[in-house]
This record gives structure tokens, sequence and C-alpha cells, in this order.
């Protein structure tokens, strides 16, 4: 985990404790918090945040979550991987559009190993 998400998870376990079945977020009654009652945790939060746009939701912070990783290089397979995707083309399908385009880099690459001193080393080869 990042540094951040362990610093903070460390807080919130100082503020509220370890529970005894070793949960990290529970409900009020300290039962398992279960998905529809997140929402409205997360719903009434984005509202006591000054400057937050109430209209984003807990989904929107995985889609910045996956843009963030994809921005920085990650692959395809580690994307996948960290938002729990059956598959990499799930992921590709929902995300391909942020992965940036690379024909400058591509052809870059080709003029690199194929230029001047490239195709002369390639001449040589073919001619052996």
């Amino acid at each position: 985990m990042p540094e951040i998400v362990v610093s903070a998870l460390a807080e919130h376990l100082r503020e509220f404790g370890e529970r005894p079945e070793r949960l990290i977020f529970t409900s009020t009654t300290g039962a398992p918090m279960h998905r529809n009652r997140w929402a409205e945790v997360w719903n009434r939060q984005v509202r006591s945040i000054e400057g937050f746009p109430e209209w984003a939701t807990f989904h929107d912070l995985r889609h910045f979550y996956a843009s963030l990783l994809i921005r920085h290089g990650e692959s395809i397979k580690v994307v996948q991987a960290r938002l729990g995707h059956v598959s990499a083309s799930e992921t590709l399908d929902t995300y391909s559009h942020l992965w940036s385009d690379s024909e400058d880099q591509t052809r870059s690459a080709i003029d690199l190993v194929l230029g001047s001193a490239g195709v002369g080393q390639l001449r040589a080869k073919v001619a052996d």
C-alpha cells in the first residue's frame, strides 16, 4: 500500500481502535459495513468537504485512481489487478482512451534502429 494510505489507516486505528473481528470500517454497532450503507456515508462526507463536488460518487474515486495509475505509466496488467477486473480487456474497454497514443514514440524507435547507422547494420546482416 502507498505510505499515505498506511498513515491514514494507522490514524484511523488510533482514533477508533481495532475491532475484535479485525474490521477497519464498521457500522455504528460494530458490524461489517454493507455496500449500500457505504454510499450513504460517502455522500455525507462529500457534502462536508468544502469545494468537493457534491455530484462525485465513490465510483468516481475509483475512476480517478485508475486514471492516476495510467497517467503515471502503469501497465494494463497492473491497472487490471488494482481494480480487480477479471481480464485486461475489461480494463481496456473502460480506460483505453486514457493511454497515450504512442505513434510518435514508435516512429522514433524505428528511426533510431533503422536510421542511417541502423540501415547499414541491417544491410550487413542481410548480406551475411
